[in-house]
């Protein structure tokens, strides 16, 4: 080899081929998450569209793969290509669904015990919240 490349300049130049070539596959369009009355450009209506996520149900994180369609999630799936779960989904994930639309989910914070809860605000339910963590410290 008649130019000697350094260690130093091998170093750089390998660090700039790679950050170029991870800026070249983050170049997907910028989407903002928006309400359905206002549809994508792309939208069409009653086929359904599959988004690749994790399951919070337990601290496993385990890969989900969920079916949307008119903007309603309608199935949740194991996602095969997870490290983790490999396609396979516990019983939790799935009845993921089950606790994103159930009409008996709490939407609101609720404070009280048995007869005596009732709902609250957010700011005064993170009030007892701090207050309570402060007491067990």
């Amino acid at each position: 080899m008649k130019n000697k490349i350094s260690r130093r300049n091998f170093l750089k130049m390998s660090a700039l081929g790679g950050a170029t070539m991870v800026a070249a596959g983050c170049s997907d369009p910028i989407e903002k998450l928006m309400p359905l009355r206002l549809p994508p450009y792309d939208y069409v209506s009653g086929v359904s569209t599959h988004y690749a996520t994790t399951c919070g149900e337990c601290s496993a994180a385990c890969g989900l793969i969920v079916r949307t369609r008119e903007g309603r999630a309608i199935k949740a799936e194991g996602n095969p290509r997870h490290p983790i779960n490999e396609g396979r989904i516990c019983l939790q994930g799935q009845s993921i669904l089950q606790a994103l639309y159930s009409p008996s989910r709490t939407v609101a914070p609720v404070a009280g015990k048995g007869e005596d809860r009732s709902g609250i605000t957010w700011k005064a339910g993170k009030q007892q919240l701090a207050d309570k963590l402060k007491e067990v410290k």
